[in-house]
């Protein structure tokens, strides 16, 4: 879908949009954007993508609380821009939309239980031994939930068998001790 292009009067729509100029000029100067977006026209559904990505990202970098400009109008401002964006595109290329969707579904289906389950605990930032532990031996653990464990200890063995073992160890000796 990326080669397809918006008609005029979609383009005009998109080009109107008070965030649309800023991200378009960012994804074209930043070389590590630009990259994807080489040979693509402006009104092409690729480009377009990329400007929608760039307005998403804007939009969660305006409302974080750590950013010391956190501005909620400017996040909303970004977002709604990001929402027209993504509006128009969908309406010019249903494989847009079928793509955007797809990719939706498998966040929902594939990624986000892993980053819920113990894989997903254990790889979070900042996480303590105690917690890595607790996330992949929990005192009352779910029926059935042996399989996710069996494959976070599988992952976790493969990217790094010291940490793995170790975390076992260090398991065995608190049920050790506490006995």
């Amino acid at each position: 879908a990326e080669t397809v292009r918006l008609s005029a009067d979609d383009m005009a729509r998109v080009r109107a949009l008070p965030g649309f100029p800023e991200a378009a000029k960012t994804v074209r100067s930043d070389p590590q954007l630009a990259r994807y977006v080489e040979g693509l026209p402006d009104d092409s559904i690729g480009f377009l993508n990329e400007v929608k990505k760039q307005l998403d990202t804007a939009a969660g970098n305006a409302a974080s609380p750590v950013n010391a400009q956190q501005n909620m109008q400017r996040a909303a401002g970004y977002g709604a821009d990001a929402g027209a964006v993504k509006q128009v595109a969908e309406a010019a290329s249903p494989e847009y939309a079928k793509a955007l969707a797809t990719q939706s579904a498998a966040r929902q289906q594939i990624l986000q239980p892993i980053l819920d389950g113990p894989l997903g605990k254990i790889a979070s930032k900042d996480t303590t031994t105690k917690q890595a532990i607790d996330a992949l031996f929990p005192s009352n653990p779910l029926p059935g939930s042996e399989a996710e464990v069996a494959g976070a200890m599988k992952a976790l063995a493969a990217k790094s068998p010291t940490v793995a073992r170790q975390l076992v160890r260090a398991h065995a000796e608190s049920v050790f001790n506490e006995a």
